[in-house]
């Protein structure tokens, strides 16, 4: 997302032929990769400490990603998906056609717990 708005405003600068939009999308990227990016760094590492270090040597920085990362060894996500729901089953079938790495799509209605709560209606599932 950093990346984008450092993209947009340098690009919107040269289009509009104003250096100060440009120079904003530079101290955008200034301020991202010192102080803000030292700062978010720090706070995560304290935070997550060795799932944060597995992280940051899988992911670069300001590199783009087409597939999202994820530890091996830990499961996948589960996005639980009503079945019984006409709507809630169509998105659930979206995401599976997309070929989802690491996220099982798991039927609502086999939780158990009746935590889970149905959107539109404050129902539970």
């Amino acid at each position: 997302m950093q990346l984008s708005a450092v993209v947009v405003l340098f690009l919107l600068g040269l289009i509009l032929q104003h250096v100060w939009v440009s120079a904003a999308g530079v101290m955008a990227h200034i301020c991202s990769v010192g102080l803000a990016g030292w700062d978010e760094d720090e706070d995560l590492r304290r935070r997550f400490r060795e799932d944060w270090l597995a992280y940051r040597r899988g992911v670069r920085r300001w590199v783009p990603r087409f597939r999202p990362w994820h530890q091996p060894a830990r499961p996948p996500a589960r996005l639980f998906v009503a079945e019984s729901c006409g709507m809630c089953g169509e998105v659930g079938r979206w995401f599976g056609r997309r070929g989802p790495r690491q996220l099982a799509i798991v039927p609502a209605e086999t939780h158990g717990s009746g935590a889970l709560t149905d959107l539109r209606h404050g129902n539970g599932v």
